[in-house]
Protein backbone atom coordinates (compact mmCIF):
# COMPACT_ATOMS: atom_id res chain seq x y z
CA UNK A 1 0.00 0.00 0.00
CA UNK A 2 1.42 3.46 -1.24
CA UNK A 3 1.23 6.92 0.29
CA UNK A 4 -0.56 9.39 -1.10
CA UNK A 5 1.66 12.46 -1.27
CA UNK A 6 0.81 14.22 -4.71
CA UNK A 7 -0.64 17.70 -4.12
CA UNK A 8 -2.93 16.72 -7.38
CA UNK A 9 -4.26 13.74 -6.16
CA UNK A 10 -4.72 15.24 -2.78
CA UNK A 11 -6.84 17.86 -4.06
CA UNK A 12 -8.83 15.45 -6.36
CA UNK A 13 -9.48 13.59 -2.84
CA UNK A 14 -10.37 16.62 -0.81
CA UNK A 15 -12.53 17.83 -4.04
CA UNK A 16 -14.70 14.22 -3.75
CA UNK A 17 -15.10 14.77 -0.01
CA UNK A 18 -16.63 17.96 -0.46
CA UNK A 19 -18.86 16.71 -3.10
CA UNK A 20 -20.49 13.55 -1.42
CA UNK A 21 -17.57 11.34 -0.63
CA UNK A 22 -15.96 9.92 1.83
CA UNK A 23 -12.73 8.48 1.39
CA UNK A 24 -12.60 5.05 3.05
CA UNK A 25 -8.94 4.25 2.55
CA UNK A 26 -7.29 2.22 0.21
CA UNK A 27 -9.09 -0.51 -1.39
CA UNK A 28 -8.04 -4.94 -0.60
CA UNK A 29 -8.71 -5.38 -4.21
CA UNK A 30 -6.07 -7.54 -5.53
CA UNK A 31 -4.37 -4.93 -8.28
CA UNK A 32 -3.49 -5.40 -12.13
CA UNK A 33 0.02 -4.67 -12.72
CA UNK A 34 -0.57 -1.32 -14.22
CA UNK A 35 -2.10 0.15 -11.43
CA UNK A 36 -0.29 1.60 -8.80
CA UNK A 37 -3.55 1.28 -6.27
CA UNK A 38 -7.39 1.43 -5.73
CA UNK A 39 -8.45 4.38 -3.23
CA UNK A 40 -12.56 3.63 -2.15
CA UNK A 41 -15.04 5.99 -1.19
CA UNK A 42 -18.90 5.92 0.21
CA UNK A 43 -21.44 8.49 -0.87
CA UNK A 44 -22.39 10.20 1.98
CA UNK A 45 -25.25 12.22 -0.29
CA UNK A 46 -28.09 10.09 -1.47
CA UNK A 47 -27.76 7.35 -2.11
CA UNK A 48 -25.71 6.73 0.47
CA UNK A 49 -23.52 3.73 0.92
CA UNK A 50 -22.77 3.68 -2.62
CA UNK A 51 -19.19 3.05 -3.82
CA UNK A 52 -16.91 4.96 -6.12
CA UNK A 53 -13.69 3.50 -6.85
CA UNK A 54 -10.21 5.70 -7.75
CA UNK A 55 -7.76 3.79 -9.46
CA UNK A 56 -4.62 5.27 -9.93
CA UNK A 57 -2.81 4.09 -13.46
CA UNK A 58 0.80 3.95 -14.12
CA UNK A 59 2.85 4.68 -17.30
CA UNK A 60 2.73 0.98 -18.50
CA UNK A 61 6.01 1.97 -20.18
CA UNK A 62 7.91 2.89 -16.84
CA UNK A 63 6.96 -0.48 -15.45
CA UNK A 64 7.86 -1.64 -12.77
CA UNK A 65 8.38 1.80 -11.11
CA UNK A 66 5.35 3.45 -10.35
CA UNK A 67 4.78 6.87 -11.82
CA UNK A 68 1.00 7.20 -11.56
CA UNK A 69 0.19 9.43 -14.66
CA UNK A 70 -3.69 9.09 -15.05
CA UNK A 71 -7.08 8.41 -12.72
CA UNK A 72 -9.85 6.41 -13.44
CA UNK A 73 -13.17 6.05 -11.57
CA UNK A 74 -15.34 2.89 -11.37
CA UNK A 75 -18.23 1.81 -9.67
CA UNK A 76 -17.16 -1.69 -10.06
CA UNK A 77 -14.19 -3.05 -7.62
CA UNK A 78 -12.79 -4.45 -10.57
CA UNK A 79 -9.18 -4.11 -12.18
CA UNK A 80 -9.82 -3.99 -15.91
CA UNK A 81 -9.90 -0.51 -17.07
CA UNK A 82 -12.78 -0.83 -19.27
CA UNK A 83 -15.28 -0.36 -16.30
CA UNK A 84 -14.35 3.33 -15.75
CA UNK A 85 -16.50 5.68 -16.53
CA UNK A 86 -14.62 8.36 -16.56
CA UNK A 87 -10.65 9.42 -16.56
CA UNK A 88 -8.36 12.55 -15.65
CA UNK A 89 -4.94 12.94 -16.22
CA UNK A 90 -2.69 13.27 -13.18
CA UNK A 91 -0.91 16.77 -14.90
CA UNK A 92 -4.29 18.14 -15.75
CA UNK A 93 -5.70 17.85 -12.10
CA UNK A 94 -5.06 21.69 -10.76
CA UNK A 95 -6.28 22.96 -14.39
CA UNK A 96 -9.32 21.76 -14.13
CA UNK A 97 -12.59 22.49 -12.18
CA UNK A 98 -13.01 19.82 -9.54
CA UNK A 99 -16.46 20.98 -8.74
CA UNK A 100 -17.49 20.28 -12.22
CA UNK A 101 -15.41 17.66 -12.49
CA UNK A 102 -16.93 15.54 -8.97
CA UNK A 103 -20.33 16.99 -10.91
CA UNK A 104 -20.04 14.97 -13.61
CA UNK A 105 -18.64 11.93 -11.73
CA UNK A 106 -22.06 12.25 -9.47
CA UNK A 107 -24.50 13.00 -12.36
CA UNK A 108 -23.03 8.90 -13.35
CA UNK A 109 -22.02 7.51 -9.83
CA UNK A 110 -25.12 8.72 -8.02
CA UNK A 111 -27.61 9.38 -10.40
CA UNK A 112 -27.50 5.91 -12.84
Amino acid sequence: MMLVDDKRIIALINALESNGWKNAGFSDQVIEWYFAEIIEFVSVWSPLGKKLYMVLLINELDYPKKNIVEIGFSLVPCNVSNTFFENIYLKDILQTDLKKFCESINSKALHD
